[in-house]
């Protein structure tokens, strides 16, 4: 069977509410899915997901330190990562708070841009907007 993890940080809960909501509508498809924060998960243990969904709020237009050192991490593994599917999503205070720009920013990092890599198919979801998230990829 398929397994996925969903990893976020979140600082006010909005975050970890998108990952939530993600996390169950891969357990819905059938998919065995873990959600973890960022202080439970290492750069290892991607090895053991055939699907990595990462979440961060948006500070200044690119993501939180948090989920960055857990993707410098990750380099230790280039290669080792190939062929899984990956997906981003992000979270901002408003529209035009850079989430766009988040989402890329994790999507394109080292450890999943290079060739045969991570295997992604671009979609735009939006979220709720009281609650704070906007977009996924």
């Amino acid at each position: 069977m398929a397994k996925a993890v969903v990893i976020y940080y979140s600082r006010t809960g909005n975050t970890k509410h998108m990952a939530e909501v993600i996390a169950d509508a891969i357990q819905k498809e059938g998919v065995e899915c873990d959600l973890k924060s960022i202080s439970e998960i290492d750069a290892s243990k991607l090895l053991n997901y055939d699907a990595i969904i990462i979440g961060s709020p948006t500070y200044y237009g690119t993501m939180a330190a948090e989920i960055k050192a857990l993707l410098d991490e990750s380099v230790n593994f280039h290669g080792r990562l190939d062929g899984k599917i990956g997906g981003a999503f992000s979270s901002s205070a408003n529209v035009g708070g850079g989430n766009e720009t988040t989402v890329l920013d994790i999507i394109n990092y080292d450890t999943f841009n290079y060739p045969h890599s991570l295997l992604l198919h671009p979609q735009v979801v939006l979220s709720h907007i009281n609650r704070g998230g906007y977009i996924a990829w």
